[in-house]
Order: C-alpha cells, then sequence, then structure tokens
C-alpha cells in the first residue's frame, strides 16, 4: 500500500535571467492533491552562484516554475 502522503522527486524546466535549467523538484501529495512542492537546495545554490544572484531568488523562481506546471497540467510533471 502506497502511503497517503508521498513525495515524488520530477524534473521541471526553469527560466532566470534568460538562461534555462532542468531542476529537480519534490512535489509532496495527499489523496492525489498536491500540497507542497520543493527544490532542490544544492541545485539551486549551485545555479544561483553562476548566476551571482540570492540562492532565494533561485529558489522562488523554481517554486514558481512547479507551480505554474502543476496549474497548467492540473498534475506533477512526469506523471502520477
Amino acid at each position: 500500500m502506497k502511503c497517503p502522503n508521498c513525495h515524488d522527486r520530477k524534473h521541471i524546466d526553469v527560466e532566470i535571467a534568460g538562461k534555462q535549467r532542468r531542476m529537480a523538484v519534490k512535489y509532496g501529495w495527499i489523496h492525489g492533491e498536491i500540497y507542497s512542492l520543493k527544490p532542490e537546495f544544492d541545485q539551486a545554490l549551485e545555479w544561483a552562484t553562476e548566476l551571482g544572484i540570492p540562492v532565494r531568488e533561485v529558489l522562488r523562481a523554481i517554486e514558481h516554475a512547479g507551480w505554474k506546471s502543476v496549474k497548467k497540467n492540473n498534475s506533477i510533471p512526469g506523471g502520477r
């Protein structure tokens, strides 16, 4: 039996300052409904360092792209 509040890790396309990257995001869901979305911090930190911007801005951009993808597709990117 699957747990009622599991996490799936998927990848989404994110654009910041005209540069694109595929980033890992963990989605939390309960009974088929997504309740949380969390970017992988280490990836965000690496990209923020490359771009020369605060990691918080990268995390927000990833979260925004993730929620946008969920709303557009009405599901977790890559299936569930």
